[in-house]
């Protein structure tokens, strides 16, 4: 990536190890300093760059997508497969979805370059889109002034196709910027919704299900979580190799719980949120969610 790295392989690692199934993850790289050209469906006349969007979708699609498939031990239907990419890579990754939505499912958009190609407004206006589709836009709050109205206006056009809270989500991370840090730090949140992740016991994370950690990445003393669910056992925090730094028990507040971190070093952590989903046997549940410790 540009400037430090988005820790993905890591964060899937804990995702399959606890709460969702096995990914494979494939990084596409481009072509340097054809970067603009082919992330960019259409040219921008100010940059006088951009345009070979459909040529690089037509690569993913037709020449990348049957290899994997032909050499990985890959579930290639469209309910398993997802494009995602951030800034320029968002644009794309939007693109795609609208062009190849008998390829891909779901989209993980990570603080889109809408403005770069503002004709993927009329394009996703005019796609179809099945109703099982899965965006979900992450972004900070400290990134351009157009970036919250941006993705504002995506949303309200998917939703003029049809598409309700069952198939998008928007993760907006408190003091956010345009960068790496933020990315690694909502891709976990990202890989969840897009793939509607299941718990070790087949149960599905319920649509209606709320959880936000802020600040992120946080550099105070502590982290709140705030949440709509009910019963919650344990708070855990995890580094990338799954091991617990910190654990604590209930019982919570409702609607709010702040962990205290003034022993973490600065680096990248998982916090799982450990709930009861079953009173009756006890069974339990838990939402992941990322955050940077600065």
């Amino acid at each position: 990536s540009f400037a430090g790295e988005w820790q993905a392989d890591e964060t899937l690692q804990i995702l399959s190890d606890t709460w969702c199934e096995n990914f494979i993850i494939v990084g596409i790289d481009n072509g340097g300093i054809h970067r603009l050209d082919e992330y960019s469906p259409w040219v921008n006349s100010e940059y006088n760059e951009g345009g070979e969007g459909a040529q690089y979708a037509d690569f993913v699609v037709n020449t990348l997508k049957p290899a994997i498939d032909q050499y990985f031990r890959t579930l290639p239907e469209r309910e398993h497969t997802a494009v995602a990419g951030s800034s320029l890579g968002a644009l794309i990754s939007m693109y795609m979805l609208g062009e190849y939505p008998t390829v891909f499912s779901g989209a993980g958009l990570f603080s889109p370059a809408f403005w770069f190609n503002p004709e993927i407004y009329d394009h996703a206006d005019a796609a179809y889109f099945p109703s099982d589709c899965r965006l979900c836009f992450a972004f900070g709050d400290s990134e351009s002034a157009d970036m919250i109205p941006d993705v504002e206006a995506m949303v309200t056009i998917m939703e003029g196709n049809g598409l309700d809270g069952n198939s998008i989500n928007e993760v907006l991370v408190l003091g956010g910027e345009h960068n790496e840090a933020q990315w690694a730090s909502t891709f976990s949140d990202v890989a969840e919704w897009i793939f509607d992740c299941v718990t070790g016991i087949g149960l599905t994370s319920p649509a209606n299900q709320s959880i936000r950690l802020y600040p992120n990445p946080a550099a105070h003393d502590s982290i709140v979580i705030t949440h709509n669910l009910s019963d919650i056992r344990r708070v855990e925090i995890r580094d990338l190799s799954g091991r617990v730094v910190q654990s604590q028990e209930g019982p919570f507040a409702a609607g709010k719980i702040e962990v205290d971190i003034r022993s973490l070093t600065p680096g990248q952590y998982n916090v799982l949120i450990w709930h009861t989903i079953s009173p009756d046997t006890g069974a339990m549940s838990f939402h992941v969610s990322t955050f940077v410790r600065q």
